[in-house]
């Protein structure tokens, strides 16, 4: 051992000894990292509940799990952050399972190129029946800011967001994005919030393929033509990977949509538009180990430059999309002054923001971030439902006659609820006012009659009075003239 004295260095065999019990105290008494990660691990599983068959799942389950502990511990973006989830002892398999998608055509999808015309090729791929494109001109400019989670922060000032679901190990995100899309344009239309059936999708449009994975668009022409039930009458079951029969008509429905816009792809503002209007949906590539772990801030890795959307190569996007989200809101974040989208995920509260997430919007030089094949940037797969329909106890309720929804915003019920206590003072209101009236008439015509009456009456006894010395006269004039 080297002991500093002075400018001197000394050797010291009593210390050297020293030094060495003390390296040995330390080894045995401090943990060793696998030992730190195996008392995180069992926090980890008491936190969320995790009980494992067998000794030997759990360990293959500690090793899919410590992969994601090391990614978490190794991290260090400033703009947003990772962490441990409910999923975080999946393995690839796993995950890839949730994260089936298929086209119109039941086949997994191919890459699309941007360079070309996308109208002509929208229109080769759908035919005469292809939806109406949304491209913004009719609209008016985009807010600074839309969240269709905070009845303050959109346009119509309606609360157009449900809690977040969990799809666990079901394939169904394409029903779950179409439904959170379709509850928004119900109450961005209608004014109020209901909780709809993803399941009833999965156990009932046979065009898609149930937890195998679908089409976002074909749900939506499902919704189309068929009304969603209540998530209530008709709840989530398909957790495990596996749909039912069809149960929808067993509960009255709900809500419906009359049609759907295609938003025109890879423009930003024209975006931004739509989701002015209601929640959009849209496909994303979500595999990325960023988005699988993503716990907050505005997601804007290099990795997931590439996997939020599709890969580029020669101008053509090389397709990677495999999972449904929808669009609630965008905005700009405060601290980062990065502009950002709001999407809702279907993977429970434990992941990202309480289920949601923030993922950069628009183009950044510092961090390589580019939407030449990012969110919202892919042909054929933004859909913005339209005409949103509701039903009353089973009963379609008219334009005239929607705000009466079984489950709305606090501020809307005590609007409607002002409104209608208003309309009811008004009419109680007018109501006096015609009797009182009435009343004053009646009392009016009774004085006169008491009048007219006491005039008579008054007049007979002033003719009696004057007629009584009128003839008290005659009668002294008569004995006058007899005596004379």
């Amino acid at each position: 051992m080297l002991l500093f004295s002075g400018s001197c260095l000394h050797w010291s065999p009593v210390l050297a000894s020293l030094s060495a019990f003390l390296f040995v105290f330390q080894v045995v008494a401090e943990p060793s990292i696998e030992a730190l990660a195996v008392r995180e691990f069992e926090g980890w599983m008491s936190h969320h509940d995790k009980v494992y068959s067998s000794a030997g799942e759990r360990e293959q389950r500690f090793q899919n799990w410590l992969q994601a502990y090391e990614r978490v511990r190794r991290h260090a973006h400033p703009h947003y952050s990772l962490g441990l989830n409910e999923m975080s002892d999946w393995s690839p398999k796993e995950h890839a399972k949730r994260l089936h998608r298929r086209d119109r055509h039941g086949n997994h999808m191919l890459g699309f190129n941007l360079v070309a015309g996308w109208r002509r090729r929208f229109v080769e791929e759908f035919g005469s029946n292809h939806p109406r494109i949304f491209d913004g001109r009719s609209d008016p400019p985009p807010p600074p800011e839309i969240d269709w989670r905070d009845e303050k922060r959109n346009p119509k000032r309606v609360h157009g967001v449900t809690r977040i679901r969990n799809q666990y190990y079901c394939g169904g995100c394409y029903s779950l994005g179409v439904v959170a899309a379709v509850e928004g344009v119900v109450a961005a239309d209608r004014g109020f919030l209901n909780e709809l059936s993803d399941e009833q999708i999965l156990d009932c449009d046979r065009v898609n393929h149930g937890c195998e994975g679908g089409d976002p668009q074909q749900a939506l022409q499902y919704v189309m033509t068929e009304p969603l039930v209540l998530a209530a009458d008709y709840p989530f079951d398909a957790g495990a990977g596996n749909v039912g029969e069809c149960a929808a008509k067993q509960a009255p429905p709900a809500s419906q949509i009359r049609s759907y816009l295609y938003v025109q792809p890879c423009d930003e503002r024209v975006l931004m538009q739509a989701v002015a209007r209601s929640p959009v949906v849209v496909a994303i590539d979500a595999s990325c180990d960023a988005f699988l772990q993503y716990a907050g801030g505005v997601l804007s890795d290099s990795c997931v430059n590439v996997r939020l959307g599709t890969r580029a190569v020669d101008g053509v996007c090389e397709d990677a999309l495999n999972h449904a989200v929808a669009i609630v809101g965008y905005g700009t974040d405060e601290k980062t002054g990065l502009d950002y989208w709001i999407i809702k995920n279907s993977w429970g509260v434990t992941w990202g923001e309480k289920g949601f997430a923030r993922v950069m919007r628009g183009e950044s030089e510092a961090t390589g971030w580019t939407t030449k094949c990012g969110l919202g940037c892919l042909e054929y797969y933004n859909f913005l439902p339209t005409g949103g329909v509701a039903f009353m106890n089973g009963t379609l309720q008219s334009d005239d006659n929607f705000l009466h929804g079984v489950e709305g915003t606090a501020s809307q019920a005590k609007e409607n609820f002002g409104d209608m206590m208003l309309g009811l003072a008004c009419a109680l209101a007018v109501c006096l006012t015609i009797l009182a009236a009435w009343g004053g008439q009646r009392q009016l015509r009774r004085m006169n009659s008491q009048e007219k009456e006491s005039t008579v009456e008054d007049t007979g006894r002033a003719n009696t009075f004057l007629r009584e010395p009128l003839l008290q006269l005659e009668e002294e004039k008569k004995s006058n003239s007899v005596e004379n």
